[in-house]
C-alpha cells in the first residue's frame, strides 16, 4: 500500500511538472543546448584554441560565423567548446557537494548528540566564510585547473545540502513508521536508507537543479577575474573576461554577447527547472 501510494504521488508530480509550461520549456532549451555543445563539434571542425587565420577581430562571416576574437579564434567554436565546460563543471561539482553534504545531514539529524555537534558547527564555519574569497585564495594557491575547480566548487558547496538534510531528518525521524522500524529491531542503516532518505529527497532533489546553476555562474566568475579556466582552454567565463577592456566591449561585441547569452540563458533555464520541479512536488501549489 506504501509503495502504491509513493508511486501515485510520484505518477502525480510527473504530470504536474509536463503541466507546468515554463518549466517544460526550460527543459527543451537546456536538451537543445547540451546537444548543440556535444553534436556541433562533429559537424562545425574548427579547432577553438587555434588561430583561425583570417585575423584578429575578423567580424562574422560564412566562413566564421561568429567572427574571431582578439588572437584570432574562432568565437564560435570556443563558445561550443567553452559551453561543454561550464556545463561539466557545474554538473559534477554540484554531484560532489551532494554527495558530501546528505551524507553528513543524515548522520547529524539522525544520531544528534556528538555527531550533530560537529557536522553543524562545522557547517557554520564555513559558511561565515565568504565563499568567493576563500575560491580565490586556493586557486592562487594551487595551479588552476579543471578538475580543481570542480573540487572547490564541489567541497565549498557541501553545507547547504548537510542543513537541509538535516532539518528533514528531524522531522522525518519522529515520524510513527520510523519509531516502528526502531522497536522492531530494525538496524540504524536500513532505517536511514529505506525510511528517511526517501522522504528527504525531494528537497535535495531540488537543491541540486539550483546548484548546477550556482556553480556555473562560480566558474563564469572565477574565469571572468582569471582565476578559472586558463586560457587557451575555453569557458563562458574566460571568454566573457575579453569584455574588461572597453574597446572590446563596445567595437567587438561578437568576442563576448554569444557567450554572455549562452551563460544567462543557461542559468535562467535551471532555476526555472528547478521552479518547476519545486512545485510539482509541492501539492499544495495548483499548475
Amino acid at each position: 500500500m506504501a509503495k502504491e501510494k509513493k508511486d501515485s504521488y510520484l505518477k502525480d508530480a510527473f504530470r504536474r511538472l509536463k503541466r507546468h509550461k515554463l518549466a517544460m520549456i526550460s527543459l527543451a532549451v537546456l536538451i537543445i543546448e547540451v546537444l548543440i555543445v556535444l553534436i556541433m563539434p562533429l559537424f562545425y571542425k574548427v579547432d577553438p584554441n587555434a588561430n583561425a587565420g583570417v585575423g584578429f577581430y575578423a567580424k562574422p562571416s560564412a566562413q566564421h560565423l561568429l567572427g574571431t576574437d582578439q588572437v584570432g579564434r574562432d568565437v564560435l567554436a570556443r563558445v561550443l567548446s567553452g559551453g561543454r565546460i561550464s556545463l561539466l563543471i557545474g554538473f559534477l561539482s554540484s554531484i560532489i557537494s551532494m554527495v558530501l553534504g546528505v551524507p553528513l545531514g543524515l548522520v547529524a539529524g539522525y544520531y544528534k548528540g556528538a555527531f550533530e555537534q560537529i557536522i553543524m558547527r562545522l557547517t557554520e564555519i564555513f559558511q561565515t566564510i565568504p565563499t568567493m574569497v576563500l575560491m580565490l585564495v586556493l586557486v592562487a594557491i594551487f595551479s588552476p585547473s579543471v578538475p580543481l575547480l570542480i573540487a572547490i566548487i564541489g567541497v565549498l558547496g557541501w553545507t547547504g545540502y548537510a542543513r537541509l538534510v538535516y532539518s528533514s531528518v528531524l522531522a522525518v525521524s519522529q515520524k510513527e513508521y520510523v519509531e516502528s522500524a526502531r522497536a522492531i529491531g530494525e538496524k540504524d542503516r536500513r532505517i536511514l536508507v529505506k525510511y528517511i532518505l526517501p522522504n528527504v529527497i525531494t528537497p535535495v532533489l531540488i537543491s541540486f537543479t539550483f546548484g548546477i546553476a550556482g556553480a556555473i555562474l562560480e566558474e563564469s566568475g572565477l574565469s571572468f577575474l582569471g582565476l578559472g579556466v586558463q586560457m587557451p582552454q575555453a569557458s563562458w567565463g574566460n571568454i566573457l573576461n575579453s569584455a574588461r577592456n572597453i574597446t572590446v566591449l563596445s567595437a567587438y561585441a561578437w568576442c563576448w554577447i554569444p557567450a554572455g547569452v549562452a551563460l544567462v540563458i543557461t542559468v535562467s533555464a535551471i532555476n526555472f527547472l528547478g521552479d518547476g520541479i519545486r512545485d510539482a512536488l509541492d501539492t499544495s501549489i495548483k499548475i
